[in-house]
């Protein structure tokens, strides 16, 4: 399939003059190979990184991996090396720009530990109106260090809070573990 000509198709030209027609041998124009790498994008994110980059390798298409999509550098080497040396990666963004699809990953552990510390403010809440319906104060979290990893996935949290009962007396300095679901 024809994806590219020069002049453009219409133009009047001499005899003499050459054409150039660019040819895909897959029979795909550059709006189409988008749409199919857009595709396969949208099936990578929250996805094991070493399948994703082997599968990107395999297929040949080109991009980067970084650990922020603001970071400048290409980390593949990095990475590829932690992951051979059994480090567990998340893809946790994927953007293709310009025919290459460029990776955005972390660590299982450290992934995880930022969507526990997401979620701790809202299961402080109901854990606290549970326990306590007179009344609860959710303390202000400024970091996860109450929370404690059994491994990559499974966590549980724990703080101390100031509990009011019915009649409004207060006891300071309750030790609240959370469930987490």
């Amino acid at each position: 399939m024809a994806t590219k000509q020069s002049p453009k198709a219409g133009t009047k030209v001499s005899h003499s003059t050459g054409i150039t027609v660019t040819l895909d041998p897959q029979g795909k124009t550059k709006e189409q190979k988008e749409q199919e790498l857009s595709k396969r994008v949208a099936d990578c994110k929250d996805k094991d990184a070493a399948t994703v980059i082997a599968g990107l390798d395999a297929d040949k298409l080109p991009g980067t991996i970084k650990t922020s999509s603001n970071d400048p550098a290409d980390m593949a080497g990095t990475i590829r090396g932690g992951i051979a040396q059994g480090t567990a990666y998340i893809v946790t963004d994927a953007i293709v720009d310009n025919g290459r699809i460029d990776l955005v990953v972390d660590t299982v552990a450290h992934h995880n530990r930022e969507l526990a510390s997401q979620q701790i403010p809202a299961m402080c809440e109901a854990a606290g109106k549970q326990a306590h319906p007179y009344g609860f104060k959710v303390p202000l979290f400024s970091d996860n260090s109450g929370v404690v990893f059994s491994d990559d996935t499974n966590w549980s949290y724990s703080f101390e809070a100031n509990i009011t009962n019915a009649f409004g007396a207060v006891a300071r300095g309750c030790r609240l573990p959370v469930p987490v679901p």
